[in-house]
């Protein structure tokens, strides 16, 4: 019932994105970014650099991925599609990041904050979002540590797959690079696609 909810919830908000929204990772624009040297032997993660870029994001409060995921694409959805200074549309980029931060309270509900990349042709200059709740930041360049799963990324699944990563780089000796104060959960499909789905749990290099 959770996985039909959550499935609702964001057809709804992506369904005029048919033929935007991809079904694989080709042809669509992604943040750029390069393999660094000292990738693990046995392949469980990947370590890359991300080059400097712009961002729509917008801060969600919600109890779970799936309510933050929901609440956070519509924004931004709306973002891209005009919802903007110069009513520009513009086209669905990969993946969408959700990060989800650590709480101390357990009765409370958890902060997340969701992304959209800005397409390369808009990144000197974005358009300026009209709603107040989505603003456009600059990422500066950073080391990320990402692990990749397929399936539906729902109820705890991110957070099994993100201790999986920071379990797999603590035996590859990477336990001082970990920042577990936060992480991200990337998705790169619709939610009607079924099967073959491509998702990413990461988090970034601790700073020193």
């Amino acid at each position: 019932m959770q996985l039909l909810s959550f499935l609702i919830i964001l057809c709804v908000f992506a369904s005029s994105a048919i033929g935007a929204y991809p079904e694989s990772t080709v042809g669509y624009e992604q943040p750029v970014y390069n393999l660094t040297a000292n990738q693990p032997k046995d392949g469980s993660y990947e370590v890359r650099k991300y080059a400097t870029s712009k961002w729509a994001r917008t801060n969600v409060t919600a109890w779970s991925w799936e309510e933050a995921s929901a609440t956070g694409f519509k924004r931004l959805f709306a973002y891209i599609s005009g919802d903007n200074n110069g009513q520009i549309k513009m086209d669905m980029t990969v993946p969408v990041v959700v990060g989800f931060y650590a709480n101390p309270c357990v009765f409370c509900q958890d902060h997340f904050t969701v992304w959209f990349y800005i397409p390369e042709i808009y990144q000197a200059s974005p358009p300026i979002p009209t709603d107040p709740s989505v603003s456009i930041i600059v990422m500066e360049s950073w080391v990320e540590y990402t692990r990749i799963f397929s399936g539906f990324a729902v109820g705890d699944r991110p957070y099994k797959e993100t201790n999986h990563l920071s379990k797999d780089m603590k035996k590859n000796g990477m336990a001082a690079d970990i920042d577990e104060s936060t992480m991200y959960l990337g998705s790169y499909d619709p939610p009607f696609k079924m099967f073959h789905r491509h998702n990413e749990v990461s988090m970034i290099k601790a700073k020193k």
